[in-house]
C-alpha cells in the first residue's frame, strides 16, 4: 500500500524527471554519451540544486562588455584607416575601462545556480540555437537568405565590402553580430567555419542574456530559473486573440501563422511587436546585444555618465533597437533632472568626459558610416511615415495595443507606479504604432524590442514575488494564462521547425551567396527594401568612403 509520503515524494521529483527526459532526449542528438550520463546523475536523481555554482555579477558584467565591444574594435581596425581607428580607440578605450570599473563597483549580487540546472541551461540554449538556424542545419526562414549572403560576403571579400554592378556601392548594414564569425571563417577559408562560429557566438550571447535575466528577476532556485528560461524563449503578445477579435470586427479571415513570422495585417495596417523567438530566428543581430544592454541599463540606470559608451555601440547591431534604448535613457535623465530640480551635478554627469569622448569618436564614425545610407534619396514608400487610424480602423490600433502589451501592463502597474522605465516602456509601445517605415514596417518591429523585453523583465519580477494577498495570486494566475496564449505562435513555429528538420542536412540557400546582385538601383524586378536597405550608393561623394574607409584593393 502506498503511503502519504510516497505520493509527496513523487510530486516533488516529477518536474525534475520531466525536464530530465526532455533535456536527455535533445542532448542525445547533439552531445556525447558522457554529457547525457552527467545529466542522468544531476537531473534525474533530483539534484538540481545540490551543488551550487556562484557566478560573480562582476565577471558577468565584464564578459558582457567584452561581447559588446569586440565587434566594435574589429570594425574600427578593418573598415576604417588605421590612424583613424587608433585615434578612435584612444578615446573609446578609457571610457569603456571606466564604465566597466564603475559597473563592477555597483554589482554586488551573485547568481546562485545548481550544477545540474547550469548544465541544462547551456544544453537547452545550444539546442535552441540550432533550431534557430544558426548552423545552417535546421530549416531557415526567408531572412536567412540575407544573413547568409552577408556572412558569405564578409567571409570571402576584403573589408570594407564594396560592390560593382552598374554603379559602385559599399555594404552598409548592422554587421556587428556577423563580424567575429566572419573573421574566423575568413582565417580558415571556410564558410562552414563562419556558420558554426556564428552558432557558438550567438549561443554565448543568449547564455549571457539568460544569466543576466536570472539576476535581474532574482531567480535563485531552479524552479524560478526554469520558468524564467521558458518565458524568455516564448514570450510574446497575445496576437491570436487580437486576430480573432479583428476578424469578427472587420468580417475578414485571418489564418493562424504557426510557421511564419507573426504580425497583424488588416486594411493595409501592418503591425508587429516581435516575440522573442521571432527576434532570435529572424533578426538575431538586432536583438541579442540590445537585450544585454537593456539588462545592464536596468541594473545601472543611475550611472548616466556612461550612457554613451553603453548605448552608442548598439548602433552597429541595430539602429532601431538603439533608438528604443535611447528613449529609455533620455526619459530617465529627464526624470532625474526634474527630481533634482536641474542640479548641476546631474548635468556634469550627463556631459561627463566619458560620454563626450565616446560620442566624438565612435558616435561620429558610426554616424558617418550609416549616413551614406540613411540620408540618401530613397522611394517614399520605404521612408518614415506617420500612420493615421481613421474611422473604424482605430479598433486595429486599440486591439493591437491591448493584447500585445496592454493586459500585461495592467497586471503589474500597481507594482511599478514609481518605476520611470516601466512607464517609458508602456508609453513607447503606445506611440510606436503611429509610425511606419520600410516595406514590412521595420520601425514598429525594431524600436519596440527594448520596451517589450523590459516589460517581460517586470512580469517575471512580479511572478517570482511572494503573493501576500489572494488578489495577487489571482492576478498571477491570470498573467500565466496570458503568457501561455502569447506563447502559442512561438511554440507553433518551433514545432514546425523541429518537424521539418533533417539533422545533418544543409539547407538550400538563395541569393547566390552574395548581396552584390541586389546592389543596383536600376533593377525593377526586386523590392525597394533589397535595393536600398543594405548599401551606400554614390560612394564617390560619400564622406565615410572617401576619407575614413579603407580603399578597395584591386
Amino acid at each position: 500500500m502506498y503511503t502519504k509520503g510516497h505520493f509527496r515524494r513523487k510530486r516533488k521529483t516529477f518536474p525534475e524527471n520531466v525536464l530530465f527526459r526532455y533535456v536527455k532526449r535533445q542532448a542525445g542528438t547533439f552531445f556525447p554519451n558522457k554529457c547525457v550520463a552527467f545529466l542522468d546523475n544531476s537531473l534525474y536523481n533530483g539534484r538540481m540544486d545540490d551543488t551550487k555554482l556562484k557566478i560573480s555579477g562582476k565577471w558577468l558584467t565584464i564578459i558582457t562588455i567584452l561581447y559588446l565591444y569586440l565587434p566594435i574594435f574589429l570594425f574600427l581596425f578593418t573598415w576604417i584607416k588605421w590612424y583613424f581607428a587608433a585615434v578612435a580607440t584612444a578615446l573609446i578605450l578609457p571610457a569603456v575601462i571606466r564604465m566597466v570599473r564603475d559597473y563592477v563597483k555597483g554589482t554586488q549580487q551573485e547568481l546562485n545556480i545548481g550544477t545540474g540546472m547550469c548544465c541544462a541551461v547551456v544544453i537547452l540554449i545550444l539546442v535552441f540555437s540550432y533550431y534557430m538556424g544558426y548552423t545552417g542545419g535546421a530549416p531557415q526562414n526567408a531572412d536567412w537568405n540575407k544573413h547568409n549572403a552577408i556572412l558569405h560576403d564578409l567571409t570571402t571579400r576584403k573589408w570594407p565590402v564594396y560592390y560593382e554592378t552598374r554603379e559602385n556601392s559599399m555594404l552598409t548594414y548592422y554587421i556587428a553580430q556577423y563580424l567575429v564569425p566572419s573573421l574566423f571563417g575568413k582565417l580558415c577559408g571556410s564558410f562552414s567555419v563562419t556558420q558554426w562560429t556564428l552558432y557558438l557566438w550567438n549561443a554565448i550571447g543568449l547564455l549571457l542574456v539568460v544569466l543576466h535575466l536570472f539576476r535581474a528577476v532574482r531567480a535563485q532556485d531552479w524552479k524560478k530559473q526554469l520558468g524564467t528560461l521558458a518565458v524568455f524563449f516564448f514570450f510574446g503578445g497575445m496576437l491570436p486573440i487580437a486576430q480573432q477579435i479583428l476578424s469578427a470586427l472587420f468580417r475578414i479571415s485571418i489564418g493562424a501563422q504557426y510557421d511564419y513570422f507573426h504580425f497583424l495585417n488588416v486594411n493595409g495596417y501592418f503591425l508587429q511587436y516581435r516575440s522573442n523567438l521571432v527576434s532570435m530566428r529572424w533578426v538575431f543581430p538586432q536583438c541579442i546585444v540590445p537585450w544585454l544592454v537593456m539588462l545592464i541599463l536596468t541594473e545601472h540606470r543611475q550611472k548616466i555618465e556612461h550612457y554613451a559608451a553603453l548605448i552608442i555601440p548598439v548602433m552597429l547591431f541595430g539602429i532601431l533597437p538603439m533608438i528604443g534604448l535611447f528613449v529609455f535613457a533620455a526619459v530617465y535623465v529627464c526624470s532625474l533632472l526634474i527630481s533634482t530640480k536641474g542640479d548641476s551635478k546631474v548635468w556634469k554627469r550627463l556631459f561627463s568626459p566619458w560620454n563626450i569622448m565616446t560620442l566624438c569618436s565612435l558616435g561620429v564614425v558610426l554616424l558617418l558610416y550609416f549616413g551614406g545610407n540613411i540620408f540618401s534619396d530613397k522611394p517614399k514608400e520605404i521612408g518614415l511615415q506617420l500612420v493615421r487610424y481613421g474611422g473604424k480602423n482605430i479598433w486595429i490600433y486599440l486591439v493591437f495595443c491591448l493584447f500585445m502589451y496592454g493586459i500585461y501592463a495592467l497586471c503589474i502597474y500597481r507594482r511599478n507606479l514609481h518605476d520611470v522605465m516601466f512607464w517609458t516602456a508602456v508609453v513607447s509601445l503606445t506611440v510606436i504604432p503611429f509610425f511606419h517605415m520600410g516595406s514590412w514596417n521595420d520601425f514598429c518591429m525594431g524600436v519596440s524590442i527594448p520596451a517589450m523585453f523590459y516589460l517581460m523583465i517586470k512580469l517575471l519580477c512580479f511572478l517570482w514575488e511572494r503573493a501576500e494577498a489572494v488578489r495577487t495570486g489571482m492576478v498571477k494566475g491570470a498573467l500565466i494564462v496570458c503568457l501561455f496564449i502569447g506563447a502559442i505562435y512561438p511554440l507553433g513555429e518551433l514545432y514546425q521547425i523541429i518537424a521539418d528538420d533533417r539533422i545533418r542536412e544543409r539547407q538550400a540557400m538563395d541569393m547566390d551567396f552574395s548581396m552584390q546582385p541586389y546592389a543596383d538601383r536600376f533593377r525593377n524586378d526586386i523590392g525597394y527594401d533589397m535595393q536600398y536597405n543594405y548599401y551606400t550608393y554614390d560612394i564617390e561623394d560619400d564622406i565615410f568612403v572617401q576619407y575614413l574607409a579603407r580603399k578597395k584593393k584591386h
